[in-house]
């Protein structure tokens, strides 16, 4: 049986974004593993799963899935690495958001070269995204940096998110909630200088063992053939990373951020179908918070 990549995208109202990471799959140069595309649409109610399945319905290597329900990020990716699993015959799992593109056209290429030679259990691309570079970043966001793991740095983490809950549900005066976001700006921004002069080739850079983006992260045959799940506990949204992080430290897989791999995320376009901006951020912060709780709790034991 000929081994296969697969390709696992994760597709909640965002059916133009999917088309456009399939096809950027679809223009991926060759290499010898046959390459599979698994849409799991997670229970979208703006018609998404129907036009995928109407526009892929005769192609021989794309297959659309629904979830019964909205189940969140981690538990609608499982359900689509457990399909693909059982197949046995996956080599590598790209597992990616519907909103990146694969333009880099020989990254299948640079990606076994670098299975051959690393014999990675994870692996994660250089994730460049542009709105990220229009804050002040320089585009890319993997790997996270060294001390975001540590729990000191994810209980300020709940912290900041706990002030930033209370400010949006406090109801203040335009003085106080303009003093608010004048002194989140000047912080956002002393962070920035801060990272990119301490940390300035840092993403540039091969790294073993650190947390990789969850808008695209791979895993090999040894991790698919040990792990029923990739995403474990199951959270909705956010941190999915860390908590795969603080999984593969206690099993003993490797991981490695590749930077000659490269993916472009044009971020945020499920969290973008909440209409109303403060349900947005409430809906944010509140399972970023939830998240960072969670991943205290496991790294405990």
């Amino acid at each position: 049986m000929r081994e296969k990549i697969y390709f696992l995208i994760l597709n909640y109202k965002t059916k133009n974004e999917t088309v456009n990471c399939i096809s950027s799959i679809n223009d991926l140069y060759e290499v010898e593993y046959s390459k599979e595309i698994i849409v799991i649409d997670n229970c979208s109610e703006d018609g998404s799963y129907e036009r995928l399945r109407e526009l892929y319905k005769n192609s021989e290597n794309i297959s659309i899935y629904k979830m019964e329900s909205n189940v969140g990020f981690s538990k609608a990716n499982n359900y689509g690495y457990q399909i693909i699993r059982k197949k046995n015959d996956a080599k590598l799992i790209i597992i990616c958001n519907s909103d990146i593109e694969f333009r880099q056209k020989n990254f299948l290429s640079i990606l076994c070269f670098e299975y051959d030679r690393t014999k990675f259990d994870l692996c994660g691309p250089d994730v460049y995204c542009d709105s990220d570079l229009k804050k002040g970043w320089k585009g890319h966001q993997s790997p996270a940096y060294p001390w975001e793991s540590k729990r000191w740095f994810v209980k300020t983490q709940i912290k900041y998110n706990t002030v930033k809950l209370k400010w949006l549900k406090t109801k203040k005066n335009i003085t106080q909630n303009l003093i608010a976001v004048v002194f989140m700006k000047i912080l956002d921004s002393f962070l920035v200088c801060l990272m990119n002069t301490i940390y300035k080739d840092y993403k540039l850079d091969v790294h073993r063992d650190v947390p990789l983006h969850g808008s695209c992260i791979i895993v090999s045959a040894k991790f698919i053939i040990n792990e029923e799940k990739v995403f474990n506990p199951e959270t909705k949204f956010y941190g999915e990373e860390l908590l795969l992080f603080l999984k593969q430290r206690k099993k003993g897989y490797n991981s490695y951020y590749l930077p000659l791999l490269k993916v472009w995320h044009m971020q945020g376009k499920s969290t973008s179908r909440i209409d109303n901006v403060m349900e947005r951020k409430l809906f944010i912060y509140e399972n970023l918070k939830r998240s960072a709780e969670i991943y205290l709790e496991e790294s405990k034991k």
